[in-house]
């Protein structure tokens, strides 16, 4: 399996290149499972595998390959001191997936998520606006709605010979 992590930030001029053995990358296994299979990356975001801070990156690009089904590439593009972002993950097979990230103030942030199968034209899967709520909780916005998960599914494979 290779986990390889490249970046670069907007104070030098050439990227970096880091690999990532299983065991940084991932949660930790139970007995008799293998990363392989198994594996659950330790992070959502790949800022949080470096010692550098998301107002430093001007992008990532994290490649994921040998596991049995969960290989992928994702590619993250930084704006406003990190405060936005926009990732972009392709598989094997062909499934995409665009996530755009928006922080509109401290408590409030807009996310907008689309993706397409191999062969399928994309769509919106989430159009949400989220707010931090003085008691810790938060409120999500929809902003896709009406649209449900089997909508949007008929609606990527129009077109599809």
């Amino acid at each position: 399996m290779q986990i390889q992590l490249v970046y670069q930030t907007w104070d030098e001029a050439a990227p970096v290149t880091k690999p990532l053995p299983p065991e940084e990358y991932f949660d930790p296994l139970e007995p008799g499972e293998s990363y392989e299979v198994d594996g659950i990356p330790r992070y959502n975001h790949t800022w949080q595998y470096l010692d550098v801070p998301p107002s430093r990156l001007k992008w990532t690009l994290l490649r994921r390959s040998g596991t049995v089904d969960d290989d992928a590439t994702f590619r993250t593009q930084y704006m406003d001191a990190g405060r936005s972002w926009m990732t972009h993950r392709r598989d094997p097979d062909g499934y995409e997936e665009m996530i755009h990230f928006t922080q509109i103030d401290e408590g409030r942030c807009h996310i907008l998520r689309t993706g397409r199968a191999a062969g399928g034209g994309w769509v919106v899967y989430l159009n949400s606006v989220i707010e931090d709520k003085e008691d810790g909780s938060q409120r999500e916005e929809r902003l896709d709605h009406p649209w449900s998960v089997h909508e949007v599914m008929n609606y990527s494979r129009l077109g599809d010979s």
